[in-house]
């Protein structure tokens, strides 16, 4: 009796899970090690991470251990529940292998390159820690659904109790976080907007500048550059805006050196080459500052131009082209260009001939 008892179980689904929880058991370390990111993210691993495997092994064990135990009992005690919990704790073990498989999936695609002595590394950061969360919440509810329906709720499930509940809640609570979350993760799954990108766009029909600072489930947070305040705009919102991404180039890359452009208008009497010189007297002049080169790239005595736009009844349009080194100082340099161009205009006697000289535009 004993032995047909035995050969039905070593046949059966908690045999396949002795086999797997076997293999589990002595490969742990190297199972744990794999799991673990310390190795896309740093060469050497701190004391803490170190710690962190150590745990992870140990509660691989333990589930290992428990069941290694239940199934022992069900060679010889035909319960019913000792199959459940063998089930339940499998499901466990599943769970929190196929979780360190996504956490890791997460942070190889979503990964930030840094440099440290030559060495390269990957390093977590926004994106990743909120993908790592989605990921862990999704295991859960799949974990508890099937724990669930392995333990003595199977009616819950049969007769769509549990499921019409949870489908209620999400129905009736979607319009206060389905669309902003959709929103947020479109954003952050998108290489286009990112931290510290600096957009111009409108709203309210206030043009504004500003970089991104904070991308969560729920809204974006942007730091104004003209006034240093937070602006909170909620995803959904943010994507129906028409943004310009002032520190991308047309290949979505970040780029070095942003393009400028001043518009000036001034009176037919002056010619290019004129103002060409007045422009190069200003900037020469600005850069004798040591503090005011950092706006600028180095060599943008090189790359300063002026150009013809247009030719109005009583003045021609100039266009100022020069670069800055950070579209983080757009305001700034801007700003700053401006003192020393009114200087240049007294030195050479020209006039430019509106008060509203000064306008901010990004190269296309």
């Amino acid at each position: 009796m004993i032995k047909e008892q035995i050969v039905n179980l070593i046949f059966s689904l908690n045999w396949f899970i002795f086999l797997l929880n076997l293999f589990i058991f002595i490969f742990s370390k190297q199972i744990i090690e794999y799991l673990d990111t310390s190795d896309l993210e740093w060469k050497n691993p701190s004391e803490h991470q170190i710690d962190m495997m150590k745990r992870k092994r140990k509660f691989l064990i333990i589930i290992n251990s428990l069941i290694f135990l239940w199934y022992f009992i069900s060679l010889f005690f035909k319960l019913e529940v000792v199959n459940k919990f063998i089930a339940v704790l499998a499901v466990i073990l599943f769970a929190f292998l196929i979780w360190g498989l996504l956490i890791r999936g997460v942070v190889s695609i979503y990964w930030e390159k840094i440099d440290i002595n030559g060495e390269t590394y990957i390093k977590k950061w926004y994106k990743t820690r909120i993908f790592s969360l989605l990921t862990i919440i999704l295991v859960v509810i799949v974990t508890f659904y099937a724990v669930i329906d392995v333990l003595w709720f199977q009616s819950w499930l049969q007769n769509g109790w549990f499921i019409w509940w949870l489908l209620a809640f999400l129905w009736f609570t979607a319009p206060v976080w389905a669309t902003d979350m959709f929103s947020s993760i479109l954003i952050l799954h998108s290489w286009k907007i990112d931290l510290w990108d600096v957009i111009k766009f409108e709203i309210d029909g206030e043009k504004k500048i500003a970089f991104i600072k904070h991308i969560n489930l729920s809204d974006i947070m942007l730091v104004d550059l003209v006034y240093w305040n937070p602006i909170l705009i909620r995803s959904s919102a943010f994507r129906n805006l028409k943004i310009v991404n002032l520190s991308r180039n047309i290949v979505w890359q970040r780029s070095k050196n942003i393009k400028q452009i001043i518009e000036a208008k001034i009176w037919y009497e002056f010619d290019l080459e004129q103002i060409k010189e007045l422009f190069n007297y200003a900037f020469t002049l600005m850069l004798e500052n040591e503090e005011n080169k950092k706006y600028f790239p180095e060599d943008i005595l090189n790359k300063i131009d002026v150009q013809i736009k247009d030719f109005w009844d009583f003045a021609v349009v100039y266009q100022l082209i020069y670069e800055i080194s950070s579209p983080f100082y757009i305001i700034k340099a801007n700003r700053l260009l401006n003192i020393y161009l009114q200087k240049a205009q007294k030195k050479f006697n020209i006039e430019f001939s509106t008060p509203e000289l000064f306008v901010e535009q990004k190269c296309n």
